[in-house]
């Protein structure tokens, strides 16, 4: 079967927890920033080519700690 994947589930294990959390850290550039690094395309959640706070309070939207 087939399943979604929660937004900010970066590693794809099922939810957005702490291990997401610290591959996010390292993203955040701010607003009008290019993505730092190809893995951080994940993590830019409005998809606007940056990772900033819009992005974290989405990923903090979905972070179910699990």
């Amino acid at each position: 079967f087939w399943f979604g994947i929660a937004a900010g589930d970066c590693n794809t294990v099922g939810g957005v927890n702490l291990i997401d959390y610290d591959d996010l850290e390292p993203c955040l550039s701010g607003p009008n920033v290019s993505l730092l690094f190809p893995d951080c395309n994940c993590f830019d959640m409005d998809g606007d080519a940056d990772v900033d706070l819009s992005d974290v309070a989405r990923f903090v939207g979905g972070f179910s700690g699990s």
